[in-house]
């Protein structure tokens, strides 16, 4: 016997799919990483944000920071308590039923921690503050901070 009815394909669901966009605002010990999930892939995405570590191709088993919004669009995570002058390896992540997929691998350099020069000037302790500013380490005629 023949049907006269088609069966009705259900759409393919796959993963997101998510782009890295950019690193910024990069200091000693914090950056910004925005990225973007382009396609849910069919299936709403229940999770998205960005992971990072020092070894390279990282995964949410890393470190990560979660969006607080889900779904497609742009979004700016902010990833903190890094270490100064590091290089980290970061990917946009977006979680479906289906799994997760990542964004393109994007490295950069925290800052390097700032550390005043410091000398001694006719027997005195000093701290270079910059732009020709030095300033005692102790008062005139004191031989150590405390006095």
């Amino acid at each position: 016997m023949v049907s006269c009815e088609s069966e009705i394909e259900k759409p393919t669901v796959v993963e997101p799919t998510v782009v890295t966009k950019s690193v910024k605002e990069i200091t000693e010990t914090t950056a910004k990483v925005v990225g973007q999930v382009v396609s849910d892939g069919g299936a709403e995405v229940t999770e998205r944000g960005v992971c990072w570590n020092t070894d390279g191709i990282p995964t949410v088993l890393d470190y990560r920071v979660k969006d607080a919004e889900v779904g497609t669009g742009t979004f700016t995570s902010n990833i903190s308590d890094l270490e100064a002058n590091t290089t980290y390896y970061v990917r946009a992540y977006a979680t479906n039923e289906v799994g997760t997929s990542y964004g393109e691998e994007v490295s950069f350099t925290t800052l390097t921690a700032y550390s005043p020069a410091t000398g001694t000037s006719n027997g005195y302790g000093y701290v270079d503050l910059g732009l020709s500013v030095k300033w005692a380490t102790c008062n005139v005629g004191a031989t150590t901070p405390e006095e």
